[in-house]
């Protein structure tokens, strides 16, 4: 949190910041199939 903040003094960093942000993917789609591929990876332990 800290350094959203300090990130969101410097003008000219914080474009680059959300812009960066926006590209992330947080969608459901993505979480799951992250999720799945741990959860696959746990069971083969087995």
């Amino acid at each position: 949190c800290w350094r959203a903040k300090e990130g969101y003094w410097q003008k000219e960093g914080w474009p680059i910041l959300v812009k960066r942000a926006m590209q992330c993917d947080f969608s459901w789609s993505n979480s799951a199939r992250s999720y799945m591929d741990m959860y696959e990876q746990v069971v083969n332990l087995w």
